[in-house]
């Protein structure tokens, strides 16, 4: 049985495009300016902050809406059963068999949406999926339980015999 939840790994994993670009930004910017007086450091400040405020807000954002969203989520897959397990907070675990699953919509960035192997943005990794269950019933699971969540559904095979949507979250 695999399990998947939020631990600080698989945050610092999708941190990590945004840590790299912004510590590269830094140091082209100080190699590029070569700061030597006060007014170079304003420059040197001004040129790292809007980097800063198009890049890596909108993802910091992005990944604390998503941790809000899988706080205290446990989702366990059993392949030989074909069961999927979810437990959110200190609930009671939830056990759903292939057949309760109605729908799975994936919402994509682009990159992922077309299978690029390139990511334009470093937040493109983000993503997540709703699963609507026939009593109507819908659990939110977000990328950061898992680096890619149709891989994830894929062990129960629920993917080939249930209702998929991908859906490109730009449009």
């Amino acid at each position: 049985m695999k399990e998947y939840s939020l631990t600080l790994a698989n945050q610092f994993k999708a941190l990590l495009p945004l840590i790299f670009v912004e510590g590269f930004l830094i140091v082209l910017a100080i190699f590029l300016y070569e700061p030597t007086t006060t007014s170079d450091y304003y420059r040197l400040f001004t040129c790292i902050s809007v980097p800063f405020l198009i890049l890596l807000l909108p993802g910091l954002y992005l990944h604390f809406q998503y941790l809000k969203v899988n706080k205290d989520t446990i989702l366990k897959v059993d392949e030989a059963q074909q069961i999927i397990y979810i437990s959110k907070g200190h609930s009671d675990t939830i056990a759903i068999t292939k057949k309760e699953i109605v729908k799975i919509d994936f919402y994509l960035s682009y990159g992922m949406y077309s299978k690029r192997s390139y990511r334009n943005l470093p937040f493109d990794d983000y993503h997540y999926c709703i699963l609507l269950l026939a009593n109507k019933d819908q659990f939110v699971f977000t990328s950061l339980l898992g680096s890619d969540l149709e891989i994830i559904f894929e062990h129960i095979n629920v993917l080939k015999d249930r209702h998929l949507s991908r859906y490109n979250c730009l449009s």
